[in-house]
């Protein structure tokens, strides 16, 4: 299955920047990773569907170039390879926002 844009909240003061801003809401196609690996700091990020018509409208303006991956056909599932950059570090895993 491939990943598809969906919306951002448009109701209260996100709606109503969007409104004046005349932005649409929907983030473009993605999926969100966290990375982890023994020695190197966790990375949150997100990789974005290539040739998704709505890339560069973004609503919270995330949508990189750098995070752009392409999703190929194989054996009737979307396989993705994308090469995670990762600083050395301390890995941490975030605390999840609801318990």
């Amino acid at each position: 299955m491939l990943p598809t844009p969906y919306p951002v909240p448009t109701d209260g003061p996100v709606g109503e920047l969007l409104r004046l801003a005349k932005r649409q809401p929907n983030r473009p196609a993605h999926i969100h990773f966290i990375v982890s690996a023994p020695n190197y700091e966790t990375l949150i990020t997100q990789v974005f569907r290539d040739g998704d018509p709505i890339l560069d409208e973004d609503p919270v303006f995330s949508a990189d170039r750098n995070l752009i991956g392409e999703f190929r056909p194989d054996n009737g599932e979307y396989k993705l390879q994308y090469d995670f950059q990762l600083n050395r570090g301390v890995s941490t895993m975030p605390k999840a926002p609801i318990p």
